[in-house]
């Protein structure tokens, strides 16, 4: 009995340990973060404004456009990689406030549409018109994230499904997609800070998502089949 009350005490004692020294790499971490995003930002928003003023400078069908509107999209890219480490490093509490959910999402799949008509995907809806008291910012940012995360897994076209259910506790947003799937040991890991299965991005939106969910006391979720999509499940207290 003693032996086992003292292995125990030592697996606890351990395990104590682990996420003492997880938690000083994660706080390291934070502040390299911090550090290398304040280092690149500035510049990078005089390169992006420069390249704006160049492509501006440029008639419609000079054919030099094309290549400086794929660098801006790339400025974009490294900004919001930058933004994400930021969030990463300094997490934001929720500032709640009253939101239309119906209207959130729809300015939300705006800022994806051109996106998804290149890659001759279609996006289809089932909204509730329902108030929420939430964080708009964050919460499209987690939207956001999804949309995009199943834009990338359809890259030859395919179908976008965003519907939302509600009970007297909750609020589901459910974003599906047609696209590549996941493989089932991705899964565990899909949350985990810096953990990406695409060759680009920096691993965090997943991972920020998250946190910004259960900020708000909820959860997401993932259920995915290789080959034939995936379904990302938010729940947010009503």
């Amino acid at each position: 009995m003693l032996n086992e009350l003292e292995q125990t005490k030592a697996e606890l004692q351990r395990v104590h340990m682990e996420e003492l020294k997880r938690m000083e790499r994660m706080a390291t971490l934070g502040e390299l973060a911090t550090a290398v995003a304040h280092e690149i930002k500035n510049p990078l928003a005089g390169i992006s404004g420069a390249i704006q003023v160049l492509r501006e400078d440029m008639s419609e069908g000079d054919p030099r456009r094309e290549i400086i509107t794929d660098v801006l999209q790339e400025v974009e890219r490294l900004d919001k990689t930058i933004k994400d480490l930021l969030m990463f490093a300094r997490p934001k509490e929720p500032e709640m406030m009253k939101t239309n959910l119906k209207e959130l999402i729809e300015r939300t799949i705006s800022l994806v549409n051109i996106k998804a008509r290149k890659q001759e995907v279609e996006i289809k809806t089932q909204i509730k018109d329902l108030t929420l008291n939430v964080d708009p910012q964050q919460i499209q940012q987690v939207l956001l994230n999804l949309l995009i995360n199943s834009l990338q897994a359809m890259p030859s076209g395919g179908v976008l499904i965003i519907t939302t259910s509600h009970d007297d506790s909750n609020c589901y947003i459910t974003v599906e997609d047609t696209g590549h799937g996941i493989a089932p040991e991705d899964i565990p890991n899909l949350f985990r800070p810096f953990y990406t299965t695409r060759g680009r991005g920096t691993g965090l939106g997943l991972f920020i998502s998250k946190n910004i969910i259960e900020a708000h006391n909820g959860d997401i979720d993932v259920e995915s089949t290789p080959g034939k999509g995936t379904r990302f499940t938010v729940r947010l207290p009503v």
